[in-house]
């Protein structure tokens, strides 16, 4: 029998997986934090319940690592393309060559793929675009990605946290539909109407995620806006929860 963690780890999975699916989505994140697993993991629950192709743009490693990566993390891929801005060599197919400041043979490269429909589009960490030195053109690019995407993609972006001035991030962050800010154990986000926080980890390439505890079902049930019927099963679960912690205590 499954234990109440588990249970609301894959709620919230579920919950989070749906709504990444088809949003422009930004990973700002601290030194300290399970990066890049956390992205992996994140990529691969999306690969796995929506089936689409995948394109990673790779400014921090190199195609040859995120393809070991994507097959640590049992990403279910139907088609990718890796643009590599990293290495100059490439030895097979599914990898294009840009330099990592080159953004309009990015940018052309990303359009072509998403004429084949339906993209998970990905942008690695970008410190190697010089970003700290000359943000305009790297923000430039992102305004025209985000600008023209179509309705069917989703774009994952992450970038350390340090990279970051907060005119930068404030001019990023409000091209984003979902922005996640990521530390050592927790990821943080702006729910419905206050900030909130979910514990994290990652052990064996598996992703276990939990509300912090709380004793109010409540401050649980609206994190990403769920249905009522989820409502009813997560307050179950949240309620079991609750109760085990109460035994324990006594």
């Amino acid at each position: 029998m499954e234990t109440t963690t588990t249970d609301i780890s894959n709620e919230l999975a579920a919950r989070i997986t749906s709504a990444i699916h088809q949003k422009n989505v930004l990973l700002i994140y601290q030194k300290n934090a399970s990066m890049p697993e956390l992205k992996y993991c994140l990529v691969a629950k999306i690969l796995k319940k929506y089936k689409t192709p995948l394109t990673w743009i790779c400014w921090d490693e190199t195609a040859e690592i995120v393809k070991k990566r994507l097959a640590n993390f049992d990403c279910q891929i139907n088609s990718t393309t890796i643009i590599d801005t990293v290495s100059n060599l490439t030895d097979d197919d599914c990898t294009v060559i840009c330099a990592p400041t080159d953004f309009s043979s990015i940018m052309r490269n990303i359009h072509k793929l998403m004429k084949n429909g339906e993209q998970v589009l990905v942008l690695d960490n970008p410190d190697k675009t010089g970003i700290q030195n000359n943000s305009t053109a790297y923000l430039k690019f992102q305004s025209v990605l985000l600008n023209n995407k179509k309705a069917d993609a989703t774009i994952i972006t992450s970038i350390e946290s340090n990279l970051l001035d907060p005119k930068m991030q404030k001019s990023l962050s409000s091209q984003y539909d979902i922005i996640l800010h990521i530390n050592k154990d927790t990821i943080q986000f702006k729910g419905t109407t206050e900030k909130k926080q979910i514990a994290y980890s990652i052990k064996d390439n598996k992703l276990t995620l939990e509300p912090l505890f709380i004793s109010k079902t409540s401050k649980v049930i609206d994190i990403f806006d769920i249905s009522q019927e989820e409502k009813i099963t997560l307050n179950k679960i949240v309620e079991k929860q609750i109760d085990a912690h109460k035994d324990m205590l006594m």
